[in-house]
């Protein structure tokens, strides 16, 4: 289990433990999503808390003073205060994908990853999502990323197997399909 994985478990656990339910646990995500936005917005914030020259009870003043104007809950400042003091809040992002799939899993769905090349209409993405969900038995949603890098198509990951549609990976096959042809005529 990655170290990320472990974080978002036991922010996990932590809340079920304590019979906050669904709703504290989303509004933990959207509170942890709001941080990030203000790290990202503020590179200030986001240096003092990385920062390993600077000590833990600064980071921890800095993260306080942070947050006064988000109004966060004791469970989501709990949750801050042990990844900083732990050093571990440049994974706060990975921490909340995961945070997400566990919940989207415990309620019987699942998350998958979906690249394309450019953004994708919503209606097809809820097309996707429902193909997918007819396939595999349960609701199927996705995180999107844009990469132009695949050149065109999507690829998409769900439970870690790779559907591979895009001009990258049939270009990539191609070329080690020909590639073994040429070894095996050689030989």
């Amino acid at each position: 289990m990655s170290v990320v994985l472990s974080y978002a478990k036991a922010l996990y656990e932590a809340i079920q433990e304590k019979k906050l339910g669904l709703p504290m646990l989303k509004q933990v995500e959207t509170e942890l999503e709001l941080f990030i936005q203000l790290m990202k917005e503020s590179k200030e914030i986001q240096t003092l808390l990385v920062a390993p020259t600077l000590n833990i009870e600064d980071k921890l003043k800095a993260l306080y003073v942070s947050v006064q104007e988000l109004q966060l809950n004791e469970m989501t400042k709990s949750f801050l205060a042990v990844i900083i003091k732990r050093n571990r809040i440049r994974f706060l992002g990975q921490i909340v994908n995961d945070l997400n799939r566990i919940r989207l899993e415990q309620c019987g769905e699942v998350c998958g990853e979906l690249i394309s090349t450019e953004p994708i209409a919503e209606a097809y993405l809820e097309k996707l999502a429902d193909q997918f969900s007819k396939k595999l038995g349960k609701k199927v949603s996705f995180d999107m990323k844009v990469d132009p890098n695949y050149l065109s198509g999507i690829r998409v990951t769900l439970h870690g197997v790779t559907y591979d549609a895009t001009l990258r990976g049939q270009l990539n096959r191609m070329h080690n399909r020909l590639k073994k042809e040429f070894i095996e005529q050689a030989e």
